[in-house]
């Protein structure tokens, strides 16, 4: 398929919240005056903007519809003391956007039987201490616990394991979970977080190209030829700088080919970092419903089939429950979401009555493991690799930056690691945009526009 050339000084790859922050922060380089502006275009592979950032309304019945989020929920909050508020919520407030605070209260069940709620929270609240003061070589959480006479209960495996990270307690690195921020609380946005992704894409959204998956990132060692990149659409892009914010998920597939492939350290890297496995089924419910809990409450059960599954009863106040399935209860709805919504809504029969069966009028699951642009719920990495996360955010030859919500995401100011969150995307993609305006600046500019030009034909195919 014949193409189209580009040439621009930056190329961001992905228009999730990490490749949006570079572009932002690239865009408020060029609005200071004085300044050379940095030419720059974002690529994106999907038909719209925000990755896993994603809301929808879906009418349930008419006169009765509700707003879900697919991907990521809430604006978490960091509750180890002295931490600083999640970074994104300064915008959500400058776009007048109203939240709701999310104090997360928690009921627990066991096989349908209300647990005891102070033995839960004292054992999970033992369980962060202990966590937060190892200093003992990696291990697996399961052993760690196990190690600590706290077991490997339900309310354990809800908080660290499965719905937490996407794989059970023996997979999760004791040192990742150290180093993330700690969060039991957050925010929601009323209307979804759709629109507040579009708002924050307003500044740099006429660079967005959609519908622009790449296929193949030419580059060379010594950077002076800047970067080649081929999208599956026949266009190429000739670029000093790539920023590239694919899922770790994508990074891994071979969907992007690189050309020499990338340096063993990130490669390696790379091979000890997964994408954990996390959906969500959503009951939605009829307008004769009464829930028996309050708006936004969480519910831990452990169900009679032996699933810990989490559910968010009365989701922003609206008539859904949200269910989150982790681990092998997320591949399940990837391979058979008719069987998944069907211990979902089993399991919150077990707790209200059969009679709720009555109420479901419509339900959707979703399933991103076969979402090719993603792969995944979001990152993990493996036990005593938990220093990966770091090295990828390491430049590629001077001229190619990953960035997401898997790798280089510690805050500037309070040095926390805000890893598989909206922030972390953020925070890494606004790190590679300053890296890059940083390393431009150093006069390390690859050619003119007519030189990489007269270059570019011998360059691809080298």
């Amino acid at each position: 398929m014949a193409g189209t050339h580009h040439i621009c000084d930056t190329l961001i790859i992905g228009a999730g919240l990490a490749g949006l922050s570079a572009a932002r922060t690239i865009e408020a380089h060029n609005q200071e005056e004085g300044l050379r502006p940095v030419s720059y275009t974002v690529l994106e592979a999907g038909d719209k903007i925000g990755g896993r950032v994603q809301s929808e309304t879906v009418e349930i019945e008419p006169g009765n519809s509700v707003i879900i989020n697919p991907g990521a929920q809430w604006f978490h909050a960091d509750v180890r003391p002295n931490s600083a508020e999640n970074p994104l919520l300064p915008y959500v407030r400058e776009y007048g956007m109203e939240l709701f605070h999310d104090d997360m209260p928690r009921d627990f069940y066991d096989r349908g039987q209300r647990g005891n709620f102070l033995k839960n929270i004292r054992k999970i609240n033992e369980a962060r201490r202990l966590i937060d003061h190892y200093q003992g070589p990696d291990t697996d959480l399961a052993s760690f616990f196990t190690n600590s006479n706290l077991g490997t209960g339900s309310a354990l495996c809800t908080t660290f394991g499965e719905v937490e990270t996407g794989a059970p307690l023996h997979e999760v690195s004791t040192h990742d979970v150290r180093e993330l921020v700690a969060c039991n609380r957050g925010e929601f946005t009323k209307g979804g977080l759709g629109p507040f992704v579009a708002k924050y894409a307003e500044p740099v959204r006429e660079h967005v190209k959609l519908n622009s998956a790449v296929s193949k990132i030419n580059w060379k060692p010594d950077g002076r030829e800047g970067v080649v990149v081929e999208t599956k659409n026949g266009d190429t892009y000739h670029a000093k700088r790539v920023i590239l914010t694919a899922s770790v998920g994508v990074l891994k597939s071979g969907n992007i080919q690189f050309n020499p492939p990338l340096p063993p350290a990130h490669a390696n890297s790379l091979s000890h970092i997964n994408m954990g496995n996390f959906n969500k089924i959503f009951l939605m419910f009829d307008k004769k419903f009464k829930f028996p809990v309050n708006a936004n409450t969480h519910i831990d059960a452990h169900t009679r089939s032996g699933h810990d599954i989490f559910y968010l009863s009365h989701d922003n106040g609206q008539p859904l429950v949200t269910s989150f399935f982790g681990g092998d209860l997320a591949r399940l709805c990837d391979r058979d979401p008719e069987q998944a919504t069907k211990l979902a809504i089993d399991g919150l029969a077990e707790i209200w009555g059969d009679s709720i069966r009555d109420h479901i009028v419509k339900t959707k699951v979703t399933q991103w493991g076969n979402e090719p642009l993603v792969r995944g719920g979001y990152s993990r990495v493996e036990i005593g690799h938990h220093d990966v996360r770091q090295q990828l955010a390491e430049p590629i030859g001077g001229v190619m930056y990953l960035a997401g919500e898997a790798m280089g995401t510690t805050h500037p100011e309070t040095g926390r690691k805000w890893a598989t969150h909206m922030a972390g995307a953020k925070i890494s993609g606004e790190r590679a945009g300053q890296e890059v305006l940083q390393s431009l600046s150093r006069g390390s500019d690859v050619g003119t526009a007519g030189e990489r030009r007269a270059s570019f034909t011998s360059y691809v195919r080298t």
